[in-house]
């Protein structure tokens, strides 16, 4: 049961860190592309393959071998909302200057 809790843990953290993604890479996209480039709105699925389409694209990193810790997907998924956030600030700042 309790590896069942860990492989739900991992899922769940999975598809936030994809949902908070398309979020971040949407309202990017909204701000930047479509007005720089009169390109055509696009939706929160599209944004969501988009970002699933550029992961692919970026190298892998070799994983290590490590026992499976709440702690460290924990720290990773608070690593990916803290980085999002932080997107989101910088690119609302700049927006106010353009």
């Amino acid at each position: 049961m309790e590896n069942f809790g860990k492989f739900c843990f991992t899922v769940i953290l999975m598809v936030l860190s994809v949902f908070i993604g398309g979020f971040v890479f949407i309202k990017l996209y909204e701000w930047f592309i479509m007005s720089a480039f009169q390109a055509p709105k696009i939706t929160f699925a599209q944004a969501l393959g988009v970002m699933l389409f550029v992961g692919y694209l970026k190298p892998k990193a070799k994983k290590d071998e490590e026992k499976f810790s709440i702690e460290k997907y924990g720290k990773q998924f608070l690593e990916l909302v803290l980085m999002a956030l932080i997107a989101l600030g910088l690119g609302y700042l700049i927006l106010q200057f353009i």
